[in-house]
């Protein structure tokens, strides 16, 4: 995790107009979050939000817990989360363009991610666990940004622009 938070930290002293880190969560915080959600937080997760209570690339949204200025978990989701073949989920990372990054939270897959491909709740399996999406999603993101121009209102992973393979995971 000590990497992960470094990489973010170097992302938002690059970009600080379009990265935004959130003062931390407390333990309460999280605790409120698993009370309303029905279960533990990952421990990653929850290393996370004593980090930053929630993160903003561009438009891409990590959720937070009972933050003021970013998306909440219990805002996101559902209690006990959304059943799909992979196990229940919880949305974990959002665009204002409905592109959804969820983590699983039940079943033999527990702390793997998904991608939900559609609005009709397709989701494809993208990662192992939480460090490995937060791996790619942040070399992602650092290309996204590297491409990102002030007229640009917002520049998602599949913008034709990019770099071919941006999309893929």
């Amino acid at each position: 995790m000590e990497k992960l938070k470094q990489n973010i930290l170097e992302l938002a002293d690059r970009y600080p107009d379009q990265v935004r880190i959130y003062p931390p969560a407390d333990s309460r915080k999280i605790a409120f979050a698993e009370t309303y959600l029905g279960f533990e937080l990952h421990p990653l997760l929850q290393e996370f939000y004593r980090f930053s209570n929630g993160l903003s690339i561009i438009d891409y949204c990590v959720c937070g817990v009972l933050g003021s200025k970013v998306m909440n978990l219990h805002g996101a989701n559902l209690r006990g989360g959304v059943e799909t073949r992979h196990g229940n989920v919880m949305e974990l990372v959002g665009t204002s363009g409905d592109e959804k990054y969820c983590q699983i939270v039940s079943g033999e897959k527990n702390g793997g991610m998904v991608r939900q491909e559609t609005m009709m709740g397709d989701y494809h399996y993208i990662a192992d666990d939480l460090e490995s999406f937060f791996e790619r999603f942040l070399a992602k993101s650092n290309i996204l940004l590297e491409h990102f121009k002030p007229e640009d209102i917002v520049l998602y992973f599949d913008d034709p622009s990019l770099p071919a393979g941006m999309d893929e995971w």
